[in-house]
């Protein structure tokens, strides 16, 4: 392997490992689940009880 075939495959690692991170954001599994109970209490409030 040259330097340069290295360098590109570190680089290609180093754009892999940000994009997981950003999935795997805990800021935004919690933000989702905020928004589930958001809709879940929404539909429970515009559905009548008995």
């Amino acid at each position: 392997m040259s330097e340069h075939d290295v360098q590109r495959e570190v680089t290609e690692l180093q754009s892999k490992s940000a994009t997981a991170a950003r999935i795997f954001d805990l800021r935004r599994i919690i933000g989702g689940l905020f928004v589930l109970y958001g809709i879940i209490v929404t539909i429970a409030g515009i559905n009548p009880s008995d």
